[in-house]
């Protein structure tokens, strides 16, 4: 159902960044914007405004933000983005950013935590306004068209959880080897061999020369 949104949040550590949002969004004069530099000021403001009940409409995040989160989760902008949904059930969420992670962003999408994804660049700034009427008309994804080249891998590739711990222990510096006791003390029996057919799958999948290109794509792309 088409509606208004008049409460932005931009989630943003970059100063002309902000500044450019905050200028685009002023020539829509029914929006009002606030700003969070890290993932806590950000849920604070969250917290609040459902508190006041003016909740956002719209979140605005850069993948920069999982800098500010502790610990070594590969997954912390998934983590993060679930707590904005939670509090804001309603709100669309667009991550703005120079991180190209086309796993991590389908699988966003696919689950329904974010709305779409905009490529940071020299003139991204000016879709916003087509973003806003995009959503108002009633619509909820919206990918730039750039994107699409590069989503398409995950479109119709199937990556599973169980490959997903394999380039994690792989990540790690785990052998093959090692990645099968550690398996199997979870009560996953794989052996070694059916282990390298895995990483081999893998390897043809994500068109990866070796493993370490493997590893290298796996992080570039969001999977780890």
């Amino acid at each position: 159902m088409p509606f208004k949104i008049r409460h932005v949040l931009i989630i943003e550590d970059v100063d002309s960044i902000i500044l450019g949002l905050k200028t685009i969004l002023q020539d829509m004069p029914y929006c009002t914007a606030a700003t969070a530099k890290t993932a806590d000021e950000a849920l604070y403001s969250i917290k609040k405004s459902v508190e006041t009940h003016n909740p956002f409409d719209l979140v605005i995040a850069d993948f920069s933000f999982s800098r500010n989160i502790p610990g070594n989760s590969p997954k912390k902008e998934q983590v993060f983005i679930e707590k904005v949904k939670e509090l804001l059930p309603n709100c669309k969420i667009i991550v703005y950013s120079a991180d190209r992670k086309p796993y991590l962003i389908n699988n966003l999408i696919n689950k329904k935590l974010i709305n779409g994804f905009i490529a940071k660049d020299r003139d991204s700034l000016n879709l916003f306004p087509r973003v806003i009427k995009h959503f108002e008309a009633g619509n909820n994804i919206y990918l730039n068209q750039q994107l699409h080249p590069i989503m398409e891998r995950y479109n119709s590739t199937d990556i599973e959880e169980y490959d997903v711990t394999l380039l994690e222990l792989l990540a790690s510096g785990s052998t093959q080897a090692d990645i099968s006791t550690i398996l199997k003390n979870k009560g996953v029996t794989s052996s070694v061999s059916s282990i390298e057919k895995r990483i081999n799958r893998l390897k043809i999948l994500l068109a990866a020369q070796n493993t370490i290109h493997l590893i290298a794509i796996a992080k570039d792309d969001g999977i780890i």
